[in-house]
């Protein structure tokens, strides 16, 4: 495989993955997990928005848990 292809595909599916990752850890009940972002990769606004949106739901079934 050329090169160039095995890094471009590194950089789209690693990040990818990683979401992927977290997402399971999400709906197996860890509301603790945030994705990090390295800035300028191909889904740093998606991830972005995956930590934006794991707060909120956060908020709302932590105190369900706690109580």
């Amino acid at each position: 495989m050329n090169p160039l292809t095995v890094l471009m595909r590194k950089q789209i599916t690693d990040p990818i993955d990683e979401l992927m990752v977290i997402a399971n850890d999400v709906m197996e009940g860890d509301l603790e997990v945030q994705v990090k972002i390295r800035i300028g990769e191909e889904l740093e606004s998606r991830k972005i928005a995956f930590n934006r949106t794991i707060g909120p739901v956060r908020s709302l079934i932590k105190p369900s848990l706690d109580g």
